[in-house]
């Protein structure tokens, strides 16, 4: 028995079959305007890319303690780390973790003494490890040594060897793949560590790929890892390593890693500390899920006017579908399908494509390594991105369904346009969405940044559902201006269903720019003015703790080599590793006396004085020659002295003296962090060892270009095995430019997209109006400015209530973190400090107003100027009915 069609339930068959019917006008109409499916899918596809792409690398790059298990133990039941012999405390059960007690005992473990504490039949095998550089053909950067035997069954899975065999002797070691790239080959030498010892290369051998690609493996006993700090074991015991042995080992000063407390984690405690910071784990779904939310806000505000375009370009279609008989169910229906279709196709193919990113990105990171990444998919997560991207492009489509569900057939056949009408409540609804907003958002900066996002987001609501009502207000204001600029803006205001969605668009996008624009202009202005030269701008210094005279005198050869006619400035200091010295000036009319370090307190000739002064001072320096300290704070002086506290550390010691020096002061040309400058003399009388530290090329005598720079470092890395360091005092250069540039940039591709797409449409549905101008003789020029004035009317519309709604979150962000009283900070708290990586703590509050202004006055102009020069002038007249 068939059921009622009117007032009722239509028969499923007959559902279904309007069903496949939608989808095949759908999926034809898909095809036939390819431009317009291609920039929907376009806009949905791109976020759909980016998330999964983010995602699928983000799960093959986190290497779970499991996961990792073979890479880390081997075959071993546990891996023994010496921190001392000090207590740990609170070891997670993965030993990524841990803190450890104070004790004086420091000696290393022995082999022999981690077997003692072991159970009875136990063994070890060593797995020590340092840092240090390599030479082939020239110096590289440092690469791990470890000490171990690639024979022992604890290392097999750790380490495969891939070519020739595995160290058996003393002088033999295996290298990676990387390092053959880089010229080390079987039955060649290698020279490792900065004294240069030589080993000969027996194998090839790779390990996991998460873990450095750079490292080299000797035999235990060869002397390249042997350092207390950094000596492991891989142990073998009769019987699982439990987690009351794991304690117990703790105890003694060890961090173990059991492969049976890993594999079974719910043997520790729940509560044991991980070593984790930053954003509390539970607010993480809440950040993430608000961030998809802007995300599909965006796309549906940008994907909404071009499905909106399809429906203005297929009227006289669905007119004609029904005057057949069809109800405003099978409109509504079509017009969906527009979006399951386009919606459907921009997931899959965003899901593939991100996929297929992130592999050929790992691949990249991957380059060089033996193995390759254990390549994993988050199907779960990946599957619900492309629900969510899917169904932003039905949410699209909804709005120009529910037109195509209410329209007049007679006015559609007929060529006449019937408007929307707005909603009266959501006015109402947005205004009070916005106050709430508002006030979460500025809540937000003692709440929290999801406080800030949240409010965020429901302020960006509440301005769309205004958006309708304020785009009427603005084509109020547009009274004055010429005949074509009014047209287009009355036509915007008439049909607010298509400009509505573009000027959102386009908010939106605006605001994001500027709330981040303000704080990173303010982090900036801020940086800049706290920045502290290290050197004076356009000093050039080479510095090594490790370098031999004959090192610095090759150091000298090189630089008189490369910059001819330049004699360094030689700064000298305290010898490292000898002792340690640390000085202070006790002056009875500081309250503070500043602690004076080697650095800051060089020891040098008249050279040094003139550097470190600016300029030249007959006085300071005949006094410097004399034997005189030569201060430049006069706070450290009285009547030609200076007191002097000396505290000199040899190993557990102290001895500590405090004696009078004579000494001038001398004015300094600028600013400077060198406090003081003693001679080679009386610095030997307060017990410091000199050596050469640091040759400075003075900028008054030539400026090192970066060029000149970059040669002398590779100079260097090839000449000095004790590779000393490099500094080229550039001052201040990072002023935030890129970063607003980069804001800017993605701000203006969203606003254009949002604005031509609106503008195409206003196009299509102005073609009546622009062929009775046509008609009347008006010129092609008056026809360009009403298509300009359409793309800068929504283009300014959206950018100046963008501007306004992003402006709220931007500088609660960077509001200053001091209270400002007569001017000057006097408190530096601020409950702003969780958004230090973006949403800096500042203490200055600085509006990018270059960026606003070409936000709210630039980009209308050049939407305007583009869809201006890009109108067709042609106009086809057609017949006006109604």
């Amino acid at each position: 028995m068939n059921e009622r069609t009117d007032g009722g339930s239509a028969p499923a068959n007959s559902r279904v079959s309007a069903l496949l019917a939608a989808l095949r006008i759908s999926r034809r109409d898909a095809w036939r305007a390819k431009g317009r499916s291609a920039l929907i899918i376009a806009m949905v596809g791109l976020p759909v890319l980016v998330i999964t792409a983010l995602l699928t690398a983000l799960s093959t790059m986190a290497i779970s303690p499991q996961e990792s298990l073979t890479a880390t133990l081997g075959t071993a039941d546990a891996l023994v780390r010496d921190q001392g012999r000090q207590p740990i405390h609170d070891q997670d059960y993965a030993a990524r973790g841990f803190s450890s007690g104070g004790g004086a005992d420091v000696r290393p473990w022995t082999t022999q003494e981690i077997t003692s504490v072991l159970p009875p039949g136990s063994r070890a095998q060593q797995l020590h490890s340092r840092y240090e550089p390599y030479r082939l053909a020239r110096w590289w950067p440092v690469v791990e040594i470890m000490e171990t035997d690639l024979r022992d069954p604890l290392t097999r899975s750790m380490f495969q060897v891939v070519r020739g065999r595995p160290p058996a002797a003393p002088d033999e070691v295996a290298v990676p793949p990387l390092l053959v790239e880089r010229g080390a080959k079987i039955g060649g030498t290698i020279s490792l560590t900065r004294e240069g010892t030589v080993k000969k290369v027996v194998g090839v051998v790779e390990r996991a790929p998460w873990e450095s690609a750079e490292f080299v493996v000797g035999f235990p006993g060869s002397g390249l890892a042997d350092q207390r700090y950094q000596r492991a074991w891989l142990v073998d015991t009769p019987d699982p390593v439990t987690w009351s042995g794991v304690k117990k080992l703790n105890a003694l000063g060890l961090v173990v890693a059991s492969r049976a407390v890993i594999e079974d984690p719910g043997s520790a405690p729940d509560d044991m500390w991980t070593g984790t910071g930053g954003v509390d784990s539970g607010s993480w779904p809440a950040l993430i899920a608000m961030i998809t939310l802007m995300v599909i806000l965006e796309v549906v505000l940008l994907a909404g006017p071009a499905f909106a375009v399809g429906l203005r370009r297929r009227r006289t279609e669905l007119g004609l579908v029904a005057a057949q008989g069809g109800s405003a169910r099978h409109l509504r229906m079509i017009v969906l399908m527009d979006g399951v279709v386009l919606g459907a196709l921009s997931a899959v193919l965003g899901a593939v494509l991100g996929i297929s990113l992130a592999r050929a990105l790992l691949a990249m990171v991957d380059r060089g390594r033996g193995g390759g990444w254990l390549f994993e998919v988050p199907w779960a997560q990946v599957a619900a991105v492309a629900v969510l991207g899917a169904a932003s492009a039905v949410i699209a489509a909804v709005v120009p369904a529910s037109q195509a569900a209410r329209m007049s057939v007679s006015a559609v056949l007929g060529g006449r346009a019937a408007a929307p009408r707005p909603r009266r409540g959501w006015p109402v609804a947005g205004a009070v969405l916005v106050v709430a907003g508002v006030g979460l958002t500025v809540a937000g900066a003692w709440l929290g940044i999801l406080a800030i996002a949240g409010g965020t987001l429901i302020t960006q609501l509440g301005f769309v559902a205004l958006v309708p009502r304020l785009v009427g207000l603005l084509g109020r204001l547009s009274g004055r201006l010429p005949l074509p600029l009014r047209l287009a803006s009355r036509d915007a205001v008439r049909h607010s269903g298509r400009t509505a969605p573009a000027v959102a668009a386009v908010m939106a996008g605006v605001a994001v720019a500027v709330a981040l624009a303000i704080p990173l202009n303010s982090a900036a202005i801020e940086e800049k003015i706290n920045y502290q030269p290290r050197q004076e701008v356009g000093t050039f210094e080479v510095e090594g703790t490790r370098l031999t005279t004959e090192e610095w005198q090759s150091v000298r050869e090189l630089l008189r080599r490369e910059l001819p006619g330049v004699t360094p400035v030689e700064f000298r200091g305290h010898r490292r590793g000898s002792s340690g010295v640390f000085m202070r000036l006790v002056a009875d009319d500081c309250d503070s006396p500043c602690v004076i370090t080697t650095r800051d307190f060089p020891v040098g000739d008249e050279r040094v004085l003139r550097y470190v002064l600016g300029r030249e001072d007959p006085a300071a320096e005949a006094a410097l020659r004399a034997g005189k300290m030569v201060l430049l704070d006069p706070r450290g002086t009285n009547g030609g002295q200076a007191r002097v506290e000396t505290t000199t550390y040899r190993g557990e010691s102290e001895s500590r003296q405090t004696v009078t020096v004579p000494a001038v002061v001398a004015e300094p040309a600028e600013r400077r962090s060198v406090r003081a400058v003693i001679p080679p003399g009386l610095a030997e009388k307060l017990g410091m060892r000199v050596e050469v530290a640091m040759l400075v090329v003075d900028p008054r005598e030539h400026r090192v270009t970066d060029a000149e720079r970059e040669r002398i470092d590779v100079r260097l890395l090839e000449e000095t095995p004790s590779r000393p360091t490099t500094y080229l005092e550039r001052g201040f250069t990072r002023d935030g430019v890129f970063e607003l540039a980069l804001l800017g940039g993605a701000a203006g591709l969203l606003v254009l997209v949002a604005a031509f797409t609106a503008t195409g449409l206003a196009a299509a549905d102005a073609r009546a109006d622009l062929a009775g101008l046509a008609a009347i003789g008006a010129p092609a020029g008056v026809r360009r400015l009403f298509v300009a004035g359409q793309a800068g009317f929504i283009t300014a519309s959206g950018a100046v209530l963008g501007v306004l709604s992003g402006a709220v979150p931007g500088l609660v962000s960077a509001w200053p973190a001091g209270t400002y009283s007569g001017g000057a900070v006097t408190s530096n708290a601020s409950p702003l400090g969780y958004v230090s990586d973006v949403l800096s703590d500042n203490t200055v509050l600085d509006v990018p107003w270059s960026l606003l202004a070409l936000l709210v006055l630039g980009l209308p102009v050049l939407a305007a100027l583009v869809a201006g020069a890009f109108t067709r002038t042609r106009v086809m007249l057609t017949r006006r009915t109604g």
